[in-house]
């Protein structure tokens, strides 16, 4: 099997300016679970997936509130996580 066999040769990408919702949207409606992120010189910025979507504010998804005492134990990297499920635009 080729990446071929299992994707679309048609590119459908979001810009960086796009609200969260607005891509979860692009998803939905091209039934598709991953995009490129380009500004409109055709630069690529990132690649934005559906699991970045999974736990969003706006999507009413976003993980709840944890323990006193997990705090004590908090990471940089739950830090990133906070400001990746905050963030508003693609």
């Amino acid at each position: 099997m080729l990446a071929l066999d299992v994707t679309t040769t048609a590119i459908i990408s979001v810009r960086p300016d796009m609200t969260v919702r607005d891509v979860a949207k692009v998803f939905a409606d091209q039934k598709i679970s991953v995009a490129p992120v380009i500004y409109a010189q055709r630069s690529l910025v990132g690649v934005i997936n559906e699991g970045d979507l999974i736990q969003r504010v706006e999507l009413d998804t976003h993980e709840q509130r944890r323990s006193w005492w997990f705090d004590l134990f908090a990471t940089e990297r739950q830090a990133e996580a906070y400001v990746k499920s905050h963030g508003r635009t693609a």
